[in-house]
C-alpha cells in the first residue's frame, strides 16, 4: 500500500515498517537515509503561490507534464513494501486549511488517473490494531 505522510511520524511508520520515500522540495537533513522520488517533488515555485488554487494548478501542471507512465515508474521502483511519500506538513495543518501540502494534490491527481486510492497514514486507526506484546511501543 502506498501512502501519504509527514517527517514528524518517522517513528511510528519505522514501527509499523512502512518505507519512508521523501517528495518534498527539500529532504530533511536529519533523515539522508531515506529513499527520494525526485519526480514529485514540487517545483520550487510552488512555494511563491499566491493561493492554494494556484499551489495546486502549479503542481499538476507538474505531474501532467511528466506522465502516469513516469510516475507508475518510479512509484513501483519503491518495491513491493508498503511505502509513504512524505513531506513537512502535518495532515491536521492541512485539513484545517492553515496550509497547503503537495502530498495529498498528488494523491488526489493520481486516484484520478488510475483510481487507486493513496491514503493519508492514520496514525490512530494503527494504534488501535492489535500488536503483539513483543512488539509494544509507545508514542
Amino acid at each position: 500500500m502506498i501512502y501519504t505522510s509527514y517527517y514528524g511520524l518517522v517513528n511510528a511508520l519505522k514501527h509499523y515498517k512502512i518505507k519512508m520515500v521523501c517528495i518534498s522540495a527539500i529532504q530533511p537533513s536529519w533523515l539522508p537515509w531515506i529513499s527520494t522520488i525526485k519526480i514529485l517533488q514540487p517545483p520550487m515555485k510552488i512555494l511563491d503561490a499566491k493561493s492554494v488554487l494556484d499551489a495546486r494548478k502549479m503542481y499538476i501542471e507538474h505531474l501532467e507534464n511528466i506522465g502516469v507512465n513516469d510516475i507508475k515508474y518510479e512509484l513501483a521502483m519503491q518495491g513491493k513494501k508498503d511505502f509513504a511519500l512524505l513531506c513537512y506538513e502535518k495532515y491536521s495543518d492541512i485539513t484545517s486549511g492553515t496550509k497547503f501540502c503537495h502530498r495529498r494534490f498528488f494523491a488526489a491527481w493520481w486516484e484520478l488517473k488510475t483510481s487507486i486510492v493513496i491514503p493519508e497514514f492514520d496514525l490512530e486507526k494503527m494504534k488501535a490494531l492489535p500488536v503483539p506484546e513483543n512488539m509494544a511501543f509507545k508514542f
